[in-house]
């Protein structure tokens, strides 16, 4: 029998924080599989929102019946309620080929239908005030370090292609450059860039201005 531990204070932090977050939100829609992310998000969703969060779970052929039956379970248990959309993964263009992006395409597809969901659910933050719903995920990806060792003309052609880069991004927002002084400096363990840029950027913005028209002036003639 596993043993269960209680939770730690750094634990217990994160998840008060998880808390914020939704009530933040307002209203959110999970995608349940019944697994135990899922669950727990899920739960904790509920426990903060009550019937302004939903779970949505996606029934396919590869999606375990006994899966999909503790979903509903759990989902009515707490009181939560649950939705189930058809999804074939094999239908979907380019899946069955196996490709890197697989999970890009099935996720892609199942947040469609989730978004269809809610909008048609009409969550709402109190009884006449309707939230608008917006979908998404992050993908977090852990960096490693790896040590390599350059020539002096390879490290001086990467730093002169990353300062290209902020230069054109600086463009991009339209500032412009009138005067650069960077230079590249190499030694045998660092290359710095020192210098200066000189830019031209705009500090307010362009309002369009109605001129009225001006009466006509009057004559003699007018009377």
């Amino acid at each position: 029998m596993n043993k269960i531990t209680a939770p730690t204070p750094e634990q217990l932090k994160k998840q008060e924080a998880l808390k914020q977050y939704f009530e933040k939100l307002g209203s959110v829609a999970v995608a349940f599989s019944s697994g135990v992310d899922s669950t727990y998000l899920l739960k904790v969703a509920h426990d903060v929102l009550g019937e302004r969060a939903i779970a949505v779970t996606a029934s396919s052929c590869s999606f375990p019946k006994r899966e999909l039956g503790e979903a509903e379970a759990f989902c009515r248990k707490e009181n939560i309620r649950h939705f189930i959309t058809e999804s074939e993964e094999l239908e979907i263009e380019g899946f069955a080929q196996n490709p890197k992006n697989r999970c890009y395409l099935c996720k892609h597809e199942l947040f469609e239908k989730i978004l269809k969901i809610a909008e048609e659910q009409k969550m709402y933050l109190t009884k006449s005030f309707q939230l608008p719903c917006s979908i998404g995920y992050i993908t977090q990806n852990q960096y490693r370090k790896i040590k390599k060792e350059y020539t002096r003309e390879e490290v001086k052609k990467l730093a002169w292609h990353t300062l290209q880069r902020y230069e054109e991004k600086l463009m991009q927002k339209g500032v412009q450059i009138s005067a650069n002084n960077v230079k590249i400096e190499i030694d045998h363990k660092t290359c710095v860039s020192k210098g200066f840029l000189e830019i031209i950027e705009k500090i307010g913005r362009e309002t369009p201005v109605e001129i009225p028209e001006q009466p006509a002036e009057r004559t003699t003639e007018d009377g």
